[in-house]
């Protein structure tokens, strides 16, 4: 992680316009106000939830937010009818744009599968290759998780608690993913820095 922003400081700043494009984005900008408007075109896989997912909680439950997503819409920190004001989180995660503090693969490959028959929780690793090494540096290290997907319909992915130093990790990890053919990094079309003169 290189730092963290809320999705509305990526519509403000426009040094961070260039991931203004990203399908995971849950609101946009009309004037003054935010409107919940995802890019995904099926609208049927919007998330009805989209003010809880992106407001800073402080307390609050899912059903607080009912009126604002209804009406599908948001003044950030302006008060709400009950009372509350509104502040949305810091929780979208930016990667750094240069290696070797961010690896991006050339051609993405497949580690795990998951389907919903299979139930909420559970995905099916791959084995061999790259895909034992991911897990291995993922999963297989995490202090309490051993899967990618949880029971929970509120965090489906679990925080995973690596025991060891982010550098010291994020080395191995490269090392690892550069012996595989599969795995080779993209070294083209990185961002510059946002501090970058």
């Amino acid at each position: 992680m290189w730092r963290k922003v809320s999705q509305t400081d990526i519509w403000r700043d426009p040094g961070l316009a260039v991931h203004r494009r990203y399908l995971n984005l849950l609101v946009r900008p009309e004037g003054d106000v935010f409107r919940w408007r995802e890019s995904n075109p099926n609208k049927r896989e919007w998330h009805e939830d989209w003010l809880w997912r992106i407001a800073k909680r402080c307390g609050t439950r899912k059903a607080d937010y009912d009126d604002m997503h209804k009406a599908g819409s948001l003044v950030p920190g302006v008060t709400d009818p009950k009372v509350r004001r509104v502040e949305v989180a810091e929780n979208y995660v930016l990667f750094h744009p240069r290696v070797p503090l961010t690896y991006i693969l050339a051609e993405p490959c497949l580690v795990a599968r998951y389907e919903k028959a299979w139930g909420p929780s559970r995905e099916e690793w791959l084995t061999g290759g790259p895909a034992d090494a991911i897990c291995a540096l993922t999963t297989g290290r995490s202090l309490h998780h051993r899967r990618l997907r949880t029971t929970n319909v509120q965090r489906s992915h679990p925080h995973i608690r690596v025991p060891l130093a982010v550098a010291d990790w994020r080395q191995e990890a490269y090392e690892t993913l550069l012996r595989y053919e599969e795995c080779q990094p993209l070294v083209v079309g990185y961002l510059p820095p946002h501090d970058a003169a």
